[in-house]
């Protein structure tokens, strides 16, 4: 008699199609029905065989497995093609590896498979594969940090940068917000002091905080803030209590130190300098630093330094910069700066921002400097309304012209003195050299049109506009350039420019730079 969908074998029976198991089930109630039909009917032994097993002894026999070994389920993923996976097929793939997500995630080809997934999926298949890992197991590994980093990398998405949610608030972020934190908190400052798990750890401030940080290359690009919707700051707060007992000697990697660097960016923590600060200080005191053990412990700690000096108050600048002085570290760097680049930016940012910078001035003036430092010197003076000492220096090197002496070379722009220019039209400089309004009228003397493209002409413009000097300058050079700024495509900060320029123009020429703002207006 026919038998459908069955193989009947004497020592096994296998589910060809591998389904669940009520499946099985169903089968051996096929099987005795079979059998039943058949009372009267000769029976191969194979039929025996079947009737004879009762389920107990089938189950015990049997060698059908119903999940995917470690193995198999590396394999499927290797045939996974994630570039035509959409939300469906990774709701697929969560079930099927159901139960080995930590193991997975710890393994190298299924481990970045899974990133690739989850890039794919919904905000409740990021949740369901962040809530299946076991942390302790899978954080301080190096494979399980980046797997967690892609899972927060897309819960960020879709609770601050998707559109549909920032219109209509699909999704409830102190829920969601509150899981993760279930998972992290107190773990805070291990993960800083561990090579793998501090890189989760920027993923975080990101998410309690709604600020996207783009850390590229720091002398290059800079580093670019994006910041949305804040949730609760209860989030950070957290962060912020626990990194008050971070043991800072115990710190080793570079990375550890930049992460670092982003938790100030992200929260500013005075308490947090003070901790470092006391910290440097007691380590320089104990250490006597020749140039190349000053280098090596330099490395790595620059970019943390220059942040400290950017974003502490008043108090904590003056015990930073004393540590400085203190310790002869300005002297050192002085001496080697030209060597080495990263003694180089920072001592810019010191020379801009430290309190006590005037203390050393003889040192400065005296010193030979390369031009980087020295504008950052000039920056630093008018300040802190100490122009004449630039104005003294202009004098005795014969410059007469500071705009064609500095910013011009062989009709370009010379980026390198962009911002003392610009500091000189934000302050009210009326020396016989260092003029802000005999500056800009050399600039529009000299000005190309095809500076506009350019990211050191827009920066020149901007502050062109809000100059320190009579706005008549500013007006007719914008009426012979109107047409110019008709035919912008990028510049992220045009609207506000524009609008500046309205506040300086009138007439015809006000009225063109209103239709320019209407159109940008339309476009965005």
């Amino acid at each position: 008699m026919e038998e459908e969908n069955l193989k009947i074998n004497n020592k096994e029976m296998v589910c060809t199609n591998q389904e669940e198991i009520t499946i099985l089930d169903k089968l051996k109630k096929e099987k005795k029905k079979v059998c039943k039909k058949n009372k009267n009917v000769k029976t191969s032994n194979s039929d025996k065989s079947v009737c004879k097993n009762s389920p107990k002894k089938f189950k015990k026999n049997s060698n059908i497995q119903f999940k995917k070994s470690h193995n198999e389920l590396i394999k499927y993923l290797e045939n996974i093609d994630t570039s035509v996976l959409d939300s469906y097929g990774v709701e697929i793939i969560l079930n099927e590896i159901k139960g080995k997500e930590t193991e997975l995630a710890v393994s190298f080809g299924p481990s970045k498979k899974l990133s690739e997934c989850i890039e794919n999926g919904e905000l409740s298949h990021c949740m369901e594969m962040f809530e299946r890992l076991d942390v302790s197991k899978v954080l301080f590994k190096n494979l399980g940090s980046k797997l967690y980093e892609s899972i927060l990398d897309r819960i960020f998405f879709f609770l601050y940068k998707n559109k549909e949610n920032e219109k209509h608030d699909i999704f409830d972020k102190d829920q969601v917000l509150d899981k993760i934190e279930s998972v992290f908190k107190y773990k805070y400052a291990d993960m800083l002091l561990d090579e793998n798990a501090c890189f989760v750890l920027r993923k975080l401030f990101s998410l309690y905080t709604g600020k996207w940080i783009d850390m590229n290359s720091k002398y290059k690009k800079g580093v670019e803030f994006k910041v949305f919707k804040h949730p609760d700051v209860k989030y950070i707060k957290q962060i912020k209590y626990e990194m008050n007992f971070v043991k800072l000697n115990e710190i080793e990697k570079n990375h550890m130190f930049i992460t670092l660097t982003y938790f100030l960016k992200f929260t500013k923590s005075q308490s947090f300098i003070r901790k470092f600060i006391d910290f440097l200080n007691e380590h320089m005191s104990e250490n006597i630093f020749e140039e190349k053990e000053f280098i090596e412990f330099f490395k790595g700690k620059d970019v943390l330094l220059e942040e400290i000096l950017l974003l502490s108050n008043e108090e904590n600048n003056k015990k930073f910069s004393e540590i400085f002085i203190k310790e002869g570290l300005i002297d050192l760097m002085l001496k080697i700066h030209g060597e080495e680049h990263t003694v180089d930016f920072f001592m810019q940012t010191y020379f801009k921002k430290s309190s006590l910078f005037f203390e050393i001035d003889e040192n400065i003036v005296n010193g030979e400097l390369n031009e980087n430092l020295r504008m950052a010197y000039f920056i630093h003076c008018l300040r802190h309304d100490k122009g004449d000492i630039v104005e003294n220096f202009l004098q005795k090197k014969g410059i007469v012209s500071v705009f064609s002496h500095f910013v011009i070379k062989n009709d370009s722009l010379n980026t390198k003195y962009i911002d003392f220019i610009c500091e000189i039209w934000n302050r009210t400089c009326e020396y016989d050299i260092c003029n802000g309004e005999e500056i800009a009228k050399e600039f529009i003397k000299k000005f190309h049109k095809k500076w506009v493209n350019t990211k050191a002409g827009k920066t020149l413009l901007e502050s062109f506009v809000c100059g320190n000097f009579d706005n008549n300058i500013k007006s007719s050079f914008f009426d012979h350039n109107v047409h110019i700024f008709s035919k912008i495509e990028k510049w992220n900060t045009f609207d506000k420019f524009i609008r500046n320029v309205l506040n300086v123009t009138s007439g015809h020429t006000k009225k063109r730079f209103g239709e320019i703002l209407r159109k940008v207006n339309q476009k965005n």
